[in-house]
């Protein structure tokens, strides 16, 4: 996983952030839809409201010198942008 570029706050640091966690909410999104889990479970995992593996992914981002705070939103932000590419609110995503 990516680093802060620098220790602090600077310009983009939230930005860089996202993108740190980006592959592994990717990853996580993709693991719990071919576990087969319920539609309702699938659902939930898109929506951003359930993630599994999510607090895994934090302690990755704090081991990387991201805050949990920082990282957590990342990963719902992340969530959320993945979610409206896949129900075609966000056709860039």
């Amino acid at each position: 996983m990516l680093s802060p570029k620098q220790n602090g706050p600077y310009p983009d640091r939230e930005i860089d952030c996202q993108e740190a966690v980006s592959e592994g909410v990717a990853e996580l999104l993709e693991q719990a839809t071919l576990e087969g889990r319920s539609e309702k479970e699938a659902d939930a995992v898109i929506d951003g409201t359930s993630l599994p593996g999510a607090s895994n992914l934090i302690e990755e981002a704090v081991e990387a010198g991201w805050s949990a705070d920082e990282a957590a939103d990342a990963i719902t932000i992340v969530s959320e942008k993945i979610r409206k590419g896949e129900t075609g609110e966000d056709p860039i995503e």
